[in-house]
C-alpha cells in the first residue's frame, strides 16, 4: 500500500480528463440526435413508422440526460472539493507525537477523515443511479431504433446484402470523421487549452420523381482540441471515397431501399450515443474505487495507532506536506472541469444524394 495520504495525481487526472471528455461528447451526441429528422413515404411502411417512434422516445431520453447531466458531474467533481476541505483542517490542526492524548485525537481526526471519504463515496453513487437510469432508458430506445432498421432491411430482403454493406459504410464513414477529432488529454483542462466543437452534419436524400429530398438528416457534434477539423475532413481521401460509395449505392436502388439504407445513419448515431452513456457510466465504479483505496490507507493507519505505533515514525504522517499539494493540485482540476465549455467553431454539411430507378 502507498505511503501517501492521496491517490496518483497523474492517473486520478487522466481518469477525470477521460470521464469529462466523455461528458462533452455525450452533451454534443445528445444535443444534435435532438435535432435528427427522419422523413415520410407514402405510404409509411410499418419499419418507418417505428423509426419515428424511436426518434420521439430519444429526444425523451435527450431532455432527461440534460435535466440530471448537473448532478452526475457534481457527485463527481465535489468529493474532491470537499474532501481537500476536510484534509486541509486534519493537517493543520493535527498534533503528530506518541503523547496518549494526541494519539487518541489522532484516531479521531483520522476516523472524521473517514466519514468524509464515506460520504464522498454516497454522492458518487446518487450520481451513478442517476447516470444508470438514462443508461438504461437509451438503451431501450436504442433497441427500438435497431429493431425498425432491421425490419427495413427484411421488408427490403432482396436488397439485403447492398443495404447491410451500405450501413458498414455509414459506420466507418462516422468512425473516420470521428478519428480525426482525436483525444483531448488532462493537460487540455489544466492548462485551459482551447476545446471545441464541431458540427458535421450528414444528410441522406432519397429520390422523389425527378428531385431529390432530405429524408435522414443527423448530426455528429465533434469535440476536439483540433483547430482545423473541418479542413482534415474536407482532404480526406478515405471520407470522399466512403462518400462515392454510399452516393453510388444510393443512386441504384428504388425509393424505398433508398430510405432503408438512409435510416441505417440514424441507427449508426444511435449506437454511437449508446456507446457514450455506457462509457460515462463506465468511469464511475473507478472513481469509486480511488476513494475506497484512500479509505481503506486510513483505516490501515487508525489500526497501526490502535496497536501502539508512534505516529511520528509513521511515513504517511511524515509525507503530509506532499499530500496536501496533490489534494489541492486534484481539487483545482477537479473544479476545472465544470467549467469545460467547448466553444463552436465551424460546421459543415455531408450530402448523400440519390436518384430513383423505379417509384
Amino acid at each position: 500500500m502507498t505511503l501517501l495520504l492521496a491517490p496518483d495525481r497523474k492517473e486520478v487526472e487522466n481518469l477525470l480528463a477521460d470521464t469529462a471528455t466523455t461528458w462533452l461528447r455525450l452533451n454534443g451526441f445528445t444535443n444534435a440526435l435532438l435535432n435528427a429528422d427522419i422523413g415520410e413515404l407514402s405510404p409509411n411502411p410499418p419499419w418507418l413508422l417505428d423509426a419515428h417512434k424511436a426518434l420521439g422516445a430519444n429526444r425523451q431520453v435527450g431532455f432527461q440526460w440534460f435535466q440530471d447531466a448537473a448532478e452526475i458531474r457534481t457527485s463527481v467533481v465535489v468529493p474532491f472539493i470537499r474532501y481537500n476541505a476536510a484534509f486541509q483542517a486534519f493537517v493543520q490542526i493535527t498534533q503528530i507525537n506518541d503523547e496518549p492524548k494526541c494519539v487518541a485525537q489522532l484516531i479521531a481526526d483520522l476516523e472524521r477523515l473517514c466519514a468524509s471519504i464515506r460520504a464522498n463515496i454516497r454522492t458518487i453513487e446518487q450520481g451513478s443511479s442517476a447516470m444508470s437510469l438514462v443508461v438504461h432508458q437509451f438503451a431501450s430506445v436504442h433497441g427500438q431504433m435497431q429493431q425498425a432498421a432491421t425490419e427495413a432491411v427484411a421488408a427490403n430482403a432482396s436488397n439485403q446484402v447492398k443495404i447491410l454493406k451500405s450501413a458498414a459504410a455509414i459506420a466507418q464513414l462516422e468512425q473516420e470523421i470521428i478519428n480525426l477529432g482525436g483525444e483531448i488529454r488532462s493537460g487540455a483542462f489544466s492548462s485551459g487549452e482551447a476545446i471545441v466543437e464541431n458540427e458535421i452534419d450528414l444528410i441522406y436524400s432519397i429520390a422523389a420523381g425527378a428531385a431529390e429530398i432530405p429524408f435522414v438528416g443527423i448530426g455528429l457534434l465533434i469535440v476536439t482540441v483540433v483547430t482545423d477539423l473541418i479542413e482534415d475532413i474536407v482532404h480526406s481521401e478515405e471520407i470522399s471515397r466512403l462518400m462515392a460509395e454510399l452516393d453510388e449505392a444510393m443512386k441504384e436502388e428504388f425509393t424505398e431501399v433508398q430510405a432503408a439504407i438512409a435510416l441505417q445513419g440514424a441507427t449508426s448515431a444511435f449506437s454511437r450515443l449508446n456507446d457514450l452513456y455506457l462509457q460515462a457510466q463506465g468511469f464511475t465504479p473507478h472513481i469509486s474505487l480511488i476513494w475506497e483505496a484512500e479509505l481503506d490507507k486510513l483505516e490501515a493507519l487508525i489500526e497501526g495507532l490502535k496497536s501502539g505505533a508512534d505516529p511520528a515514525l509513521m511515513p504517511s504522517f511524515q509525507k503530509l506536506p506532499e499530500a496536501v499539494t496533490d489534494w489541492e493540485a486534484l481539487t483545482k482540476f477537479a473544479t476545472s472541469l465544470l467549467s469545460a465549455v467547448p466553444s463552436k467553431q465551424k460546421s459543415l454539411t455531408l450530402p448523400i444524394n440519390a436518384r430513383a430507378t423505379e417509384n
